[in-house]
């Protein structure tokens, strides 16, 4: 069964949101043996409440269109950017109702690093987290660190209306 948020009040956890706690949580290994591993569970209950209290705020998200997108997200849990707008961003797509199998976290380490991935060693990238949109394979565009204007405008912006796309 799918759950995807009917009202924007309500605060359970949906698919989505677990999937990217249970993310979160897996790369808490990149931070052993340093002081950021004492600070992990702390970030870690900071997304958590970020993605509980964050209300989505356009309601022209209905419109957008998600044919054939998919979404790669640099992110880092060191950066409170990343807790903020990855959380948000996360109860923005469950509203959207995008497949959660469409998007993939890529979390890096302070050096902007991380073991074994080919984006993250691929795309260059200087801050995070960096929202990067894929249509069909070819990239649209990005979010850098924080929004130009909103989460929400900004998703609208780079992906269009439904009804501004000639078929």
């Amino acid at each position: 069964m799918s759950l995807f948020f009917t009202n924007c009040k309500q605060k359970q956890v949906t698919r989505m949101g677990k999937k990217y706690f249970q993310t979160f949580k897996e790369n808490r290994t990149m931070y052993s043996g340093s002081d950021d591993s004492i600070k992990f569970d702390a970030w870690e209950k900071d997304i958590q409440s970020k993605y509980r209290k964050y209300r989505v705020r356009n309601s022209k998200l209905k419109n957008v269109n998600i044919d054939g997108v998919n979404i790669k997200i640099i992110c880092a849990a060191w950066c409170s950017d990343t807790r903020e707008q990855a959380s948000n961003f996360v109860k923005i797509m469950e509203q959207i109702q995008f497949p959660e199998e469409k998007i993939e976290y890529h979390f890096v380490d302070r050096n902007k690093k991380a073991l074994n991935d080919t984006f993250v060693d691929s795309y260059e990238f200087t801050k995070v987290p960096t929202f990067v949109f894929y249509r069909d394979s070819i990239e649209l565009g990005s979010i850098i660190e924080t929004p130009a204007e909103t989460l929400e405008k900004d998703i609208l912006w780079i992906l269009g209306n439904k009804t501004s796309i000639k078929n």
